[in-house]
């Protein structure tokens, strides 16, 4: 699913997009721990996000 608007397109994570993800998260770590919860070690990693993303797919199903 994908929306697209003039100015900005939104849809849904692929797995492609699991390293872009990783980054972000890494980036802003200490931002976004500020206002969630606390995340263990093993969630910075390239295959969670991947597994993360899966996960996400297999509800939308």
């Amino acid at each position: 699913m994908e929306m697209v608007s003039g100015r900005i397109a939104l849809r849904f994570l692929e797995e492609s997009d699991a390293e872009a993800l990783l980054h972000l998260h890494l980036r802003n770590r200490s931002f976004f721990e500020r206002y969630s919860v606390t995340r263990d070690d093993s969630f910075y990693t390239l295959d969670s996000r991947k597994e993360a993303i899966r996960q996400q797919q297999m509800l939308r199903e």
